[in-house]
């Protein structure tokens, strides 16, 4: 038995005779908890490898102790043909109190339904862990933050959590003359996230691998800094007729104008309709792990492309209050937090123009 490194520290379970084999591929666990790795932007996972199983055999596996990383041939077994599937016991969620309800459906009318959707997971989880809701103090919001973090979530993660339950009450309280029990509750001190940018070499080295599809999102995005849920709702009239800008409904769904330069009109006119790419957020992330493979550099996503575009605006002195309207950031104060940090280089020298001697 020998184990099979993993992305973030993991390790799977192999057969010795199957080491030498597996250990050339990268492996991370995947969608279910399965070991999975990706060739040519297919997903091939780490048991269908071991039997050598080729694409369209449909034959399933079990694992006999029920751990998907331990995939050493004495712990898999083909599932007989007529065997039933597992039953999971189905999730049934706490009804949501009537304020929360009313609270969504405020929500609604300003913010789009994926944000919804997320503000209704954090109550639901909320809810979980609350055994009641008309009683609720300040005292159980401390306890609800020790929980999170007891559960390893991250204090940026908590404070995401907290600022839904902020709304939320603020909204309850307004309307139901109820005290809000989130005045005096804090934020916790953010961890600075780690952010992944691409730098010129690496950008290069993509674009050297690319195919001709690849190659027009990856210039795309690196000459128009859009997110890509952004690129995905493309439409042919969020081009301005002159072709000079698009018109670009962001997050928050607020409205921003992004300028369009050569390289962009030239892409933008080998696909009239806009639908620079006709996949999927996941064709999207299988497409980027794939070129950063193919390139030899770490993996990143397409929000990586953005980090490299506003990078390379700000060392071209493009003013960070410009920057910011592009980006479609909230606040100024965003991009200076983001950008302004990963430039040290260019502070080196900024104090020689001063003539005064002190």
């Amino acid at each position: 038995m020998k184990t099979l490194p993993l992305t973030h520290s993991q390790v799977a379970l192999v057969d010795d005779q199957n080491y030498d084999r597996l250990a050339k591929y990268k492996w991370w666990i995947g969608s279910g908890g399965l070991v999975c790795r990706l060739e040519d932007k297919r997903i091939i996972f780490l048991h269908r490898e071991i039997f050598n199983l080729k694409r369209g055999d449909k034959r399933q596996m079990v694992y006999i102790n029920g751990d998907k990383l331990d995939n050493q041939q004495s712990n898999l077994q083909f599932r007989i043909k007529h065997e039933p599937r597992p039953q999971l016991p189905k999730y049934k969620p706490k009804p949501e109190p009537e304020p929360i309800k009313i609270w969504l459906q405020h929500c609604r009318r300003y913010y789009t339904p994926r944000t919804c959707e997320q503000y209704r997971s954090v109550l639901r989880v909320f809810l979980g862990f609350c055994d009641t809701f008309s009683t609720i103090e300040a005292r159980d919001i401390e306890a609800y933050i020790d929980y999170l973090l007891e559960l390893g979530k991250s204090p940026n993660t908590v404070n995401s959590h907290l600022e839904v339950l902020r709304s939320f009450f603020r909204y309850h309280s307004e309307h139901n003359a109820v005290q809000n029990v989130m005045v005096k509750i804090k934020d916790l001190h953010k961890v600075p996230l780690k952010q992944r940018f691409l730098v010129a070499d690496e950008y290069q080295k993509v674009l050297a691998v690319c195919n001709p599809h690849e190659r027009d999102i990856v210039r795309f995005i690196a000459n128009t800094g859009l997110r890509l849920t952004e690129l995905l709702n493309l439409k042919p009239e969020s081009v301005s007729p002159d072709r000079t800008h698009l018109r670009i409904l962001g997050k928050g769904r607020k409205e921003r104008i992004v300028p369009l330069n050569d390289t962009a009109r030239e892409i933008i006119a080998r696909y009239p309709d806009l639908k620079i790419t006709h996949c999927g957020r996941l064709w999207v992330w299988r497409t980027c792990q794939s070129l950063a493979e193919r390139a030899g550099i770490p993996p990143f996503g397409l929000h990586a492309i953005r980090h490299f575009f506003c990078t390379a605006l700000v060392k071209a002195n493009v003013p960070l209050l410009k920057v910011s309207r592009i980006l479609g950031h909230s606040a100024y104060s965003v991009t200076d937090k983001v950008y302004c940090h990963i430039l040290p280089s260019d502070l080196f020298n900024a104090t020689d123009c001063l003539t005064v001697n002190l």
